[in-house]
């Protein structure tokens, strides 16, 4: 995937999205998620990054709470491979954006990821949609800026 060192790869990317309404006007008081795109492979090099990195997430945007709502999508589209030790991290970042009053919901675009979230069983407990815009639309329901932020 990258020659840099594990330590030194940016691994997530998050940025707040204001959810698809039917209003046509966006005000200051619309509802956002945090969209938190993953990128790199979730597997045994990378997996303590990802538990580091997401747990540092919650807790910044912990303090823009409400302006992150109650959603947040885990953008998995550009991840090829997790691992069984990935797949256990994620239900991990599950619990811990539960106990910080958030949702967590999946986008789980590739072949890979779907196949290693069944085959685990972690399909069961998540949320999980096909694009961006349906886990957006799926947070439209729930209540509800971060400036964008790398880790």
């Amino acid at each position: 995937m990258s020659d840099l060192p594990t330590s030194a790869m940016v691994i997530l990317r998050a940025s707040a999205r204001r959810y698809e309404t039917a209003s046509d006007s966006v005000t200051a008081s619309d509802p956002t998620a945090l969209l938190v795109e993953l990128l790199v492979d979730l597997d045994l090099s990378t997996v303590d990054r990802f538990r580091r990195s997401f747990k540092s997430l919650l807790h910044e945007a912990s303090g823009a709470r409400p302006a992150i709502g109650d959603l947040i999508v885990l953008d998995l589209s550009r991840v090829d491979f997790i691992g069984v030790d990935g797949a256990s991290a994620l239900v991990d970042a599950k619990e811990l954006a539960a106990g910080y009053g958030l949702e967590l919901a999946l986008v789980t675009a590739t072949r890979g990821v779907e196949h290693a979230l069944a085959a685990t069983g972690v399909s069961q407990i998540f949320t999980c949609h096909g694009t961006v815009a349906s886990a957006l639309a799926f947070g439209s329901s729930h209540l509800g800026a971060l400036t964008d932020l790398a880790y």
